[in-house]
């Protein structure tokens, strides 16, 4: 089972796809949960959540907690701490959001110039790097629970399709985000 997936990997796709890689984790790591274990779980349904306010934060938890359960089972160790994750997620949806507004998406609340390119940018990179801590806190303990199961043997996960999809998007707004500074300036 290819489920590995090596800490520079996340760290690099998380930071090149400005985290939209996120989301595609949540959908990548729950498909693997649904044919590892056989129970259907609704990959796309349950990443698409994540987007719902609230609601999202509780499916991260219940990501989390089955991944615990799981480890559990075949005695390791090394739980995946689920609250904070859920705090990471938090903290990096409520950046994300303020990066949103402050671009001028809601009237009066609008930053003006390089001033406001860069409050903007800012924002948006804390919540990368929030993103880029969550993924690197849950994907060592996931990794550990592959290798460590009995009679199976993992490898890393090949680079497919979504995540050269999180990588074009990504590109896009990293270069979108360096015009509005060239431009603003």
């Amino acid at each position: 089972m290819p489920y590995r997936i090596p800490t520079g990997r996340l760290l690099l796709l998380t930071v090149l796809s400005y985290g939209i890689f996120l989301y595609y984790w949540f959908y990548l790591t729950w498909r693997q949960y649904q044919d590892h274990t056989g129970k259907r779980v609704f990959p796309v349904w349950h990443t698409l959540a994540l987007g719902v306010p609230i609601y999202g934060l509780y499916r991260t938890h219940a990501h989390m907690d089955s991944y615990n359960r799981l480890m559990r089972q075949t005695g390791q160790s090394t739980p995946i701490n689920a609250p904070l994750t859920v705090a990471l997620m938090l903290i990096s949806v409520v950046l994300s959001t303020v990066s949103f507004l402050a671009s001028g998406a809601v009237p009066g609340i609008e930053f003006q110039g390089v001033q406001g390119v860069l409050v903007k940018l800012g924002f948006d990179v804390l919540a990368i790097a929030t993103a880029t801590v969550l993924l690197i806190h849950v994907q060592p303990k996931l990794n550990s629970y592959w290798i460590g199961l009995p009679e199976v043997q993992t490898s890393n996960a090949r680079l497919g399709s979504g995540e050269i999809t999180c990588l074009v998007i990504g590109i896009l707004a990293w270069t979108s985000a360096v015009i509005s500074l060239s431009a603003a300036g």
